[in-house]
């Protein structure tokens, strides 16, 4: 993948640009993440804020087009295209994920340690209702009950490949939407 990375970086002109600002623009991005993050360990007890949470999950792709807008306005002749739109979506992700994970990590680790055993009980106890429902799932809650509580580490790099997969399906779509057009 990351020989995927460098290929589509080089002959870029400002590939070097494109990273700063990712990273710069990543610091945002995880910055969101990390208030929603908050918000959701807050709103494991508390619907309105479980909806919050739903609301600033939606928000997120509009918040990335945003930057990559910021972003396209930075550069010389403001034209952008297509290759360098999704790169800087994907590293936006990226980095913004990697800030988001370092916290998951010591907050899951350090700071409330049953955090993960607790939302695991919680899982394991709806599955009985979720059975009653759709017997079909009997499998997936089977596995999910052998393969036990997931570690700090575990949840923190699993969410980076979910916001690097994000920032992947994000990129493409933001990528058509926001390159110049040719001048014919």
């Amino acid at each position: 993948m990351w020989i995927f990375i460098l290929f589509m970086m080089k002959d870029s002109s400002s590939s070097s640009t494109l990273v700063q600002s990712a990273m710069f623009y990543g610091m945002y991005l995880g910055a969101f993440l990390l208030f929603r993050f908050g918000l959701n360990v807050l709103a494991t007890d508390t619907v309105i804020l479980s909806f919050v949470v739903f609301f600033l999950t939606l928000f997120i792709p509009i918040l990335a087009y945003i930057l990559l807008v910021r972003f396209k306005k930075s550069l010389p002749l403001m034209e952008i295209n297509f290759r360098q739109a999704y790169m800087f979506t994907f590293f936006l992700f990226l980095f913004g994920s990697l800030i988001l994970a370092i916290v998951q990590y010591f907050y899951y680790q350090y700071i409330n340690t049953d955090f993960l055993y607790q939302q695991y009980q919680v899982v394991l106890q709806n599955s009985t209702l979720l059975l009653q429902e759709f017997p079909q799932m009997k499998p997936f809650i089977q596995e999910l009950k052998q393969s036990g509580v997931p570690s700090a580490i575990a949840v923190a790099s699993q969410n980076i490949w979910i916001y690097s997969f994000t920032g992947i399906i994000i990129g493409i779509v933001l990528g058509l939407i926001v390159k110049t057009k040719q001048k014919t």
